[in-house]
């Protein structure tokens, strides 16, 4: 009686859709996740390397200096392993205080906005050790705010 039931009723789109689609690819992404480190699939992704851009923004202030300070040499900093290791992308927008021998004072660094937090820490290092051409006012070196935005990128290797 229920096998005469089960084959006149017809299945809906919907139900069609979950049985034969969503179920088998999801088998199909656990199981594949689950034997990844055993099958050596690793040599299959080709090695990565990075791209750290790096770009000042212009910080313009009623008083504040007439000459922006200008990047002279920044440290590249460590792709965040964990970051490197998932594969993502970031960017981190950071701001500090160039002083008038034009190092960035490392108390003012702070990050005004970020794609994910593990960039945090590689950006703040790098904006710290920047070295800037100072601003200049009135003849005088002068201490004045930047802002620069720092992306982290993955690119494979040709």
């Amino acid at each position: 009686m229920y096998d005469e039931l089960s084959r006149s009723q017809r299945r809906t789109p919907l139900e069609w859709v979950v049985l034969n689609v969503v179920v088998p690819s999801v088998l199909f992404t656990l199981l594949s996740a689950a034997f990844r480190p055993l099958c050596g699939c690793a040599a299959l992704i080709p090695p990565l390397r990075e791209r750290i851009s790096y770009e000042v923004l212009p910080v313009v202030t009623f008083g504040s200096p007439r000459l922006t300070p200008v990047l002279v040499s920044i440290h590249q900093p460590d792709y965040p392993a964990d970051m490197r290791r998932s594969m993502q992308e970031g960017r981190v927008v950071v701001k500090g205080i160039v002083d008038g021998r034009g190092k960035v004072v490392r108390s003012s660094v702070v990050v005004l906005q970020t794609t994910d937090s593990g960039f945090n820490e590689a950006a703040r290092q790098a904006f710290g050790s920047a070295v800037f051409w100072p601003a200049v006012w009135g003849g005088e070196n002068v201490s004045a705010p930047v802002t620069m935005v720092i992306e982290f990128h993955l690119l494979y290797r040709e």
